[in-house]
């Protein structure tokens, strides 16, 4: 059933509620698996299906407001999906120009059990559970390629990874900030500004600044980056100090992760660029939530940490 409220009130958050849930009857219809996101916020609402393409909601409902009455919104969102689905085929049936590519594509990290029905078999991996993917973005939002689309279009691998690459390394960070004491975040709208780590030598030369020992960080959620510079002498608290910010990121109720949660272990960048992994949190056998620190040992080299017997 429609909300109740006049169709010339404000767009409001029952709309994202209704909007969202025929977005996904929608999608079910033609086997798409999906779940709304953030729907107590129609700027930010959108529905994310199992191919990992965003369907924002804001737009769409605005559309539907100034164009039909609201016993007509079903119709057109079964129009509106039926349609766009309609081009996303198009668009793994022909490959796109060199143009479109350079402009559109971009390198993204996801989950590694975040499409567990998509071929990404092409994928390479950034560090455990997680995966450098290739994704477009364009005015519909973020769609990740699969192997068969990739293999439709006119560069090879190592290029299309190298164009997005580039194009990853130039998305907008809109706010640097102090969380507590050495630990800093990096927050934004774009939905690749997590995967900017990928370079990180690139974002400590324009954002974040010298880092001779190299930078322990955190990416929650592909918009969201937790980071400390590393200083020899009090490592051991620098990144205990991060391990409880990311937990308390993902643990905190007014904390939205767009896109879903991307990882909960923090990592090293060392100055040879070079990523392992730091700790993170870990639920033992009884179901006991405890948060560690494992350093490998290029972490333990730039640290000056006596190597163990």
């Amino acid at each position: 059933m429609a909300p109740s409220h006049d169709s010339r009130s404000p767009m409001t958050p029952p709309d994202a509620l209704w909007v969202g849930g025929l977005v996904r009857r929608a999608l079910a219809d033609h086997g798409l698996a999906s779940h709304l996101e953030q729907a107590d916020d129609l700027a930010s609402a959108r529905v994310l299906d199992g191919h990992g393409t965003e369907w924002p909601l804001a737009a769409l409902v605005g559309r539907l407001r100034r164009q039909h009455i609201r016993s007509e919104w079903p119709d057109a969102v079964d129009d509106h999906v039926r349609l766009l689905l309609a081009a996303d085929r198009h668009l793994g049936q022909w490959p796109l120009s060199r143009q479109e590519l350079e402009s559109q594509l971009r390198c993204q990290l996801r989950a590694e059990t975040r499409d567990p029905g998509a071929d990404l078999s092409y994928a390479r991996r950034f560090a455990p559970g997680i995966l450098e993917v290739l994704s477009l973005s364009g005015p519909r939002g973020v769609v990740v390629m699969t192997s068969g689309m990739l293999q439709r279009q006119s560069v090879d691998i190592d290029d299309a990874f190298s164009l997005g690459r580039r194009n990853t390394d130039t998305e907008p960070v809109g706010e640097r900030f102090q969380v507590e004491g050495p630990i800093w975040g990096l927050t934004g709208d774009s939905p690749f500004l997590a995967s900017r780590v990928m370079n990180m030598a690139l974002l400590s030369a324009e954002i974040i600044g010298p880092a001779p020992r190299g930078i322990a960080f955190a990416i929650p959620n592909r918009s969201l980056v937790l980071y400390t510079v590393m200083s020899g002498d009090s490592w051991r608290r620098q990144a205990t100090d991060l391990i409880r910010a990311c937990e308390t990121t993902f643990t905190a109720d007014d904390v939205r992760h767009p896109g879903g949660l991307l990882s909960s272990e923090i990592f090293y960048w060392s100055p040879d660029n070079r990523i392992e992994s730091l700790g993170g949190r870990q639920v033992d056998t009884q179901g006991q939530l405890t948060l560690h620190i494992r350093p490998a040992a290029g972490f333990m080299r730039h640290m000056g940490i006596p190597e163990r017997s």
